[in-house]
């Protein structure tokens, strides 16, 4: 080889850089360039996905004579497919003509697979096959690759059976890894195991194809014990995928460990999957370990830290982790700015949410659709309802969440008639309403008691799918039960297909405030029988329709099933709904004792019911004194001795 041809060589072989830097000097030599320098600096384009370079390089075989040569062909179409460059690569391959062989069809296979091609690699293969050449292992690899990417269970089975029938490639680990990954994408992971437990040898990968097979179809068990019997020494991959199929601390702390005790270096990738693990369950200061143990930290790796912190309400160290990287110059992302403004959401802090909203104009992210819808979803939380129209309507693209964002806002803030000019707005448009859109609209309706535009669009869904949404159902009950009309409530719910506990609790407490306690007390039972667990909700909208309805047997039956059959912790309202019922029907000893049962300090509230209920029953001795406990604890309350005085009053 020629002394300036090897510089070249070895120029090509070290960083990007030089990867130039040896460009230019081809480009710049007289020498004749031989076979092995154009190889080496075609596949390192390849590796790079550097397509400029690529082309230059091309440019150069081409003037040097060599633009005819297979070898050379097939290393430009190998390069081109791994560029994304399918036009180039298809070039290539025409040209070849009757000078393809065995790799220029699976060059040209693998590229179409690569570039998302996968219906014209299969039939690539098929051509390949009529052709009657040899297909090798590095073929079926490609194939499959394909047949992967379309879940193509029917082709990639046809290739398995080819390459049982060719015999030669039952060692072939690349080829079995594939079949893995192949059965695994079509769903079939029995059929995958099955490959993977009949291979002779097993390489690293072999094992991460499984284990992500595994993690993928959400057989977390699974492929946490494939991990702690694998055989050879676990990659990073290995180890992402594990962390991913994770669910409590000490699966993922003996993980943790085993990296340590590997001594692998937490780079970007794997100290992230670290975070994100501890994030989700929780454990945010072994999260932020991880963080500042990674040694070069790119914006995934931040975007992690923040969103752990927001996820997980500390919403405070979010936004000033934030402004720590702004400072430091990390050029942040999309997921960043989502993650650190639903942070300033969740401070409630308006300041920061617009110097936020500063920076993304300054940097240019206000252009994503997602991010514009943030920061929608942050004003109209936030009440600055002027700058969430200014961010609707600042650009012509709006989906379905932006819409949605517009109304939840104005129904948040009381504007209900301009949440459902909005609605018609989005119709005029031609965007096609959800149900986050509807529970919305029905939620304004509901708030303006505006029942006509209600069942006007009720009507709209009626007998489509999304009447049968359990959101959207819940909504109408709520619209209708505030619109005072209990009936169409009912219909709603006696419709629905699928309830949940929020469409019982909705349709309790429609009866329990509009007077119908008994139907409410029958819906309590039923829920029950249903199978559903009643939550602290539905316990306080059945005793209060138990007071109202002045059924004292029935409030005490509910109110004992809640503690000894639910163990569930009654609160002041659930003590003041059966304290209130109990004064009423002059049961002032039992009230006065249930008083003295509770677990907690008795507030004003029930002091005060019963002392109403001393008044209206004429028994002077204990007003006299539940008044004196009522001053006692809270002696600063000025109303306090108004009623102690009004009580002495009465009783003089």
């Amino acid at each position: 080889m020629r002394p300036g041809i090897s510089k070249i060589l070895q120029a090509a072989q070290r960083s990007t850089q030089t990867l130039q830097e040896a460009i230019a000097e081809l480009e710049s030599t007289t020498n004749h360039t031989d076979l092995a320098t154009y190889a080496s600096l075609l596949r390192r384009c390849a590796r790079e996905r550097d397509l400029p370079s690529g082309w230059r390089i091309h440019a150069h075989i081409l003037a040097s004579g060599r633009g005819s040569d297979v070898f050379l062909s097939n290393l430009l179409l190998h390069m081109y497919g791994k560029c994304g460059s399918l036009a180039d690569a298809q070039r290539i391959f025409d040209l070849q003509a009757q000078r393809r062989n065995l790799y220029s069809w699976t060059a040209m296979i693998a590229a179409n697979a690569q570039c998302g091609h996968c219906k014209e690699a299969l039939v690539l293969f098929h051509r390949m096959n009529c052709e009657g050449l040899r297909v090798a292992g590095v073929t079926f690899v490609a194939v499959l690759g394909a047949c992967a990417k379309l879940r193509d269970l029917a082709q990639g089975q046809h290739a398995h059976q080819r390459i049982l029938s060719s015999g030669g490639f039952s060692s072939n680990i690349a080829v079995a890894n594939s079949l893995i990954t192949m059965y695994a994408s079509c769903g079939f992971i029995d059929l995958a195991r099955e490959v993977f437990d009949g291979m002779y040898i097993r390489n690293v990968v072999s094992w991460n194809s499984m284990i992500v097979a595994y993690t993928q179809a959400r057989y977390f068990g699974k492929a946490l014990d494939l991990f702690d019997k694998i055989k050879v020494e676990p990659d990073r991959v290995t180890f992402v995928t594990a962390l991913g199929a994770c669910s409590d601390f000490q699966q993922g702390k003996m993980i943790h460990d085993r990296i340590l005790a590997l001594q692998i270096e937490l780079d970007a990738v794997l100290g992230t999957a670290l975070l994100n693990f501890y994030s989700k369950i929780g454990r945010l200061n072994e999260s932020r370990d991880v963080f500042d143990a990674i040694q070069r930290k790119d914006p995934v790796s931040w975007s992690a830290m923040i969103a752990g912190y927001a996820q997980n309400g500390h919403c405070k160290l979010a936004v000033e982790l934030f402004w720590r990287l702004d400072q430091e110059g990390i050029h942040a992302n999309q997921v960043t700015f989502i993650s650190v403004v639903d942070a300033c959401s969740g401070l409630g802090d308006l300041r920061q949410g617009k110097g936020l909203h500063a920076r993304i104009l300054e940097l240019g992210f206000d252009s994503h659709i997602t991010v514009k819808n943030t920061l929608l979803n942050l004003h109209g939380k936030l009440g600055s309802l002027e700058d969430a129209e200014k961010v609707f309507h600042s650009r012509e693209e709006k989906n379905v969440a932006s819409w949605n964002a517009m109304i939840a806002a104005y129904t948040r803030h009381g504007h209900g008639s301009k949440a459902a000019q909005t609605l018609e707005l989005m119709d005029f448009e031609g965007t096609k309403p959800d149900e986050v859109t509807l529970s919305g609209i029905f939620d304004a309706c509901g708030d303006m008691g505006d029942l006509a535009s209600g069942r006007k669009l009720h009507i709209r869904i009626r007998g489509g799918e999304l009447e049968q949404d359990v959101t959207v159902a819940n909504s109408l009950i709520n619209m209708y039960s505030r619109c005072w009309s209990v009936v169409e409530a009912e219909l709603v719910f006696h419709r629905m297909t699928k309830r949940d506990l929020i469409s019982w609790n909705s349709l309790i407490a429609a009866n329990a405030m509009h007077g119908h306690p008994a139907e409410a007390l029958d819906l309590f039972r039923e829920l029950s029988l249903e199978g559903f667990a009643a939550d602290n909700f539905t316990f306080t909208s059945t005793l209060f329709a138990c007071s109202h309805g002045g059924f004292l047997k029935e409030s005490l039956e509910v109110f004992a099933s809640m503690v000894g059959d639910y163990q569930a912790v009654p609160s002041p309202q659930h003590y003041g709904c059966v304290l209130d019922l109990l004064g009423r029907m002059g049961k002032l000893g039992e009230a006065e004792e249930l008083i003295g049962d509770m677990p907690l300090e008795p507030d004003s509230v029930a002091w005060m019911s019963l002392l109403g209920a001393c008044s209206t029953h004429s028994d002077a001795t204990k007003a006299s004194g539940l008044a004196d406990s009522l001053v006692e604890l809270q002696p600063e309350k000025a109303a306090h001795y108004v009623v102690f005085t009004n009580v002495a009053t009465k009783f003089e």
